[in-house]
């Protein structure tokens, strides 16, 4: 499946939901499920990447899931990627069909194989299983997920095995998915989504808490729709904190203009700025965040010769 144009706004110009931002060996890496067919029907994942969050590379399909998921499901429905980069390989976490997958590549280009089973199977757990995240804490890797019930529990050191025995279930304000969890300076940051991906009010909450489980001091939303601008249902986001710098990136889906639907999403950056140790409200515009590398990372051209 190709993925639609956008009618505006993105530097992608391709309708992609669910976004989530990583950053490997000198360059910006998006992941989105490829939208634009009502219901969410889609199969595949794919790559792109960026210096500077303005010029993108479309890699191609990353992850083909009906070509690679041995396991049974009721539809072949893909969304939400997460990535974890890890020394000797690329894990790429997904939603299929209310199941939690892991697939694996060489490359972050793909192609990623899925491993032969699901890490979190649908129904296993309360909530629905979907909206994958990753959050490093006390020397381990941590894979969060769920809607209606937030839950995350450690990986091993493979990426590609979860401790389901030290499993952490909580449900935030108002929370339906896609939670997130971030360190700054000793405060954990949690942000999710509140609402309906198919309505213009969907929207980012956030929470503090001086660990990952609590206990959490709401902070009101991080990101919300300006109706005024044409700027409708901004959320399921991923946070990026770019290596050895304090600058703080969000990656966010919104309705793609006028002809914008739950099903019709495009990708969008910004800026997270800190006062006083806490996250200041993202206000959406039409233009994006555009971010020089920094002067430690050589431009990646250079150092491989492409």
């Amino acid at each position: 499946m190709t993925a639609s144009k956008t009618s505006h706004g993105s530097p992608i110009d391709r309708l992609l939901g669910d976004p989530d931002l990583t950053y490997f060996d000198g360059r910006y890496w998006l992941y989105a499920t490829n939208d634009g067919v009502e219901g969410w029907v889609n199969s595949t994942i794919n790559a792109f990447s960026s210096t500077d969050l303005v010029t993108w590379v479309d890699h191609g399909v990353a992850l083909d899931s009906v070509a690679t998921v041995s396991w049974e499901r009721v539809k072949a429905r893909t969304w939400a990627p997460a990535v974890l980069h890890l020394a000797d390989r690329h894990v790429i976490y997904t939603a299929e069909d209310g199941n939690i997958a892991a697939a694996v590549s060489a490359s972050p280009a793909g192609p990623f194989v899925d491993v032969g089973a699901p890490l979190v199977p649908a129904g296993s757990l309360p909530g629905y299983q979907i909206d994958p995240a990753v959050l490093r804490f006390a020397d381990e890797w941590w894979l969060l997920w769920g809607n209606g019930v937030a839950h995350m529990a450690p990986l091993g050191a493979d990426g590609v095995t979860l401790d389901l025995g030290r499993l952490h279930s909580w449900t935030p304000t108002g929370f339906t998915e896609a939670i997130d969890i971030k360190e700054r300076d000793g405060i954990f940051h949690a942000t999710w989504s509140v609402g309906d991906t198919r309505k213009p009010d969907y929207r980012v909450a956030y929470a503090t808490a001086p660990s990952p489980f609590g206990p959490w001091s709401d902070r009101g939303l991080l990101l919300e729709a300006r109706p005024e601008a044409g700027i409708l249902s901004t959320g399921h986001h991923s946070i990026l904190q770019v290596p050895h710098t304090d600058e703080w990136i969000i990656a966010y889906h919104r309705w793609a203009g006028e002809d914008g639907a739950g099903w019709r999403r495009e990708s969008m950056f910004a800026e997270v700025t800190f006062v006083d140790g806490v996250m200041q409200p993202v206000v959406p515009s039409h233009d994006w965040y555009r971010l020089e590398l920094p002067e430690w990372q050589a431009p990646f051209e250079e150092r491989t010769g492409q």
